[in-house]
Formats: structure tokens, C-alpha cells, sequence
């Protein structure tokens, strides 16, 4: 299955399709997505960019942004 398909034809084809199966193909083409764009970056260019996500935080703001990223008490909150 190495044919290419041209953009445009896909788009087409895919905005006929109903709009639940348009998300299952969306869904479908987000692992390859996914991995494709992981691929860009070599683990350890990753790992130094996630070292560096506190760099420029005070103590004060370290523990603010681990607050609200633990914080669960609307989690299950029913929408009005």
C-alpha cells in the first residue's frame, strides 16, 4: 500500500465521510502522526528540553504550578 494519494483527494473524500467517521480517522491517524513528529527529536534533545521546564520558575512558582496540576477537585465536575 505504497501508492501516494494527493492531499486534496483525501480531503475531499474525507469531508464526505459523517462527521462521527471523520473523527475515528483522525483518531486512526494520530499514532502515525504522533510517532512521525517524535521522531524529529533525538530522546536525549528531549530530555534536555524537559530539564529545562523549571529554569526560569521561582520555589514560589514551582510549587503554584504543581498545585494546580495535582489539584483535582473539579475533576468530575458536572457542566450546567
Amino acid at each position: 500500500m505504497n501508492e501516494t494519494v494527493a492531499l486534496e483527494k483525501v480531503t475531499a473524500l474525507a469531508r464526505r465521510l459523517p462527521p462521527l467517521d471523520q473523527i475515528r480517522l483522525i483518531e486512526q491517524l494520530m499514532p502515525t502522526i504522533e510517532r512521525e513528529f517524535m521522531s524529529l527529536e533525538s530522546p536525549d534533545e528531549s530530555l534536555a528540553a524537559w530539564q529545562q521546564v523549571y529554569a526560569e520558575l521561582s520555589e514560589e512558582d514551582i510549587a503554584t504550578v504543581e498545585q494546580i496540576a495535582t489539584d483535582r477537585s473539579d475533576f468530575m465536575r458536572q457542566v450546567a
